[in-house]
């Protein structure tokens, strides 16, 4: 079989599995000109838009990827499952994906305190990473999350990763989102009350020192008159 640059550039993107830059492609292939690559590029991308394919070509500003088409990553995620990732290690990246950016304390008082195993497996991974927010961590999902579930756009992991998680968990994090409305509200009317309350005081002190310089008054005027 001839080896075509178009095959050739076809040959590294499926190789390579993640998103490549265009640099890393011309390296890779052989091919030097920018134009000639683009062409091949968006030819292979057309191609799999039309043929019978499960596969596509992935674009996102200058880099490239390989990934299955959307309606095939049911298959996907159940491969992942089966053979990486074990069901309570998927089901809290799930409630992560849901709620992203999650919360550490939202997930465990979710997904009890076995989410802190979980949590700290995904991290090994490099599926999550995790940043210091107040007493908690904020969890965010990392470049191989998306790639790992041929995401294109950042905006799908709750499309994707919302049959993992069970429906009483779905139940329980929409539970907890009323939960902590409720807290926040509930923080909302105290600092609304607390400030009432300092106006109070202070309109009462105005009050007071208002009293007494009258009553202040009203002595030296009797005094003048005696």
């Amino acid at each position: 079989m001839t080896q075509t640059p178009k095959k050739k550039v076809e040959a590294v993107l499926f190789t390579i599995g993640k998103h490549i830059s265009l640099n890393e492609i011309k390296k890779l292939s052989g091919i030097t000109e920018d134009s000639l690559l683009n062409q091949y590029l968006n030819e292979l991308k057309e191609e799999y838009e039309k043929n019978d394919s499960s596969l596509r070509l992935i674009q996102d500003n200058e880099f490239w990827k390989m990934g299955v088409k959307e309606e095939y990553c049911d298959i996907v995620e159940n491969i992942v499952s089966d053979t990486e990732l074990s069901k309570s290690v998927m089901e809290t990246l799930g409630v992560i994906a849901w709620k992203h950016p999650a919360l550490q304390a939202d997930v465990v008082h979710i997904r009890t305190n076995k989410a802190y195993d979980d949590i700290k497996e995904l991290e090994e991974l490099g599926f999550i990473s995790r940043i210091k927010s107040g007493r908690t961590k904020k969890i965010n999902l990392t470049e191989k999350f998306f790639n790992y579930f041929d995401l294109p756009t950042h905006k799908k992991e709750k499309e994707v990763l919302k049959n993992l998680v069970p429906e009483n968990i779905k139940d329980k994090i929409d539970e907890t989102e009323i939960e902590i409305h409720e807290g926040e509200k509930a923080v909302e009317n105290h600092k609304i009350k607390s400030e009432l309350q300092k106006q109070k005081q202070e309109q009462l002190k105005t009050f007071n020192d208002a009293e007494k310089e009258i009553h202040l008054a009203i002595e030296s005027i009797k005094e003048e008159r005696t």
